[in-house]
């Protein structure tokens, strides 16, 4: 018969050579730094604080995506392409031109 496994505790640094598992649903594993390599699998990312990200590459987004900022406003530092149709308020503009 398998024992279950007793809770890990006192250890600072837990050293793994294969994947780690955990428990999903109500749990969750704080303050894990991931060293290096790529997160995969993951279903979304939810922060109750801001979220800053950094880096020399693009940033790429797929599927429908919302940014939404009470009370604030979108700042574009540089270049900004836009492709499709962009809708500001009720201005449109896209390949026909602008309408609104």
């Amino acid at each position: 018969m398998l024992q279950r496994p007793e809770a890990v505790t006192g250890v600072t640094t837990l050293v793994a050579s294969g994947a780690l598992t955990a428990a999903t649903a109500g749990n969750t594993i704080n303050g894990l730094i991931i060293n290096g390599g790529a997160l995969s699998g993951v279903a979304s990312i939810a922060s109750s604080g801001g979220y800053t990200q950094t880096g020399s590459n693009a940033n790429t987004f797929s599927g429908a995506t919302t940014f939404t900022a009470a009370g604030t406003a979108l700042t574009v530092n540089n270049n900004a392409t836009v492709s499709g149709t962009a809708t500001i308020g009720t201005l449109s503009v896209g390949a026909g031109g602008i309408s609104g």
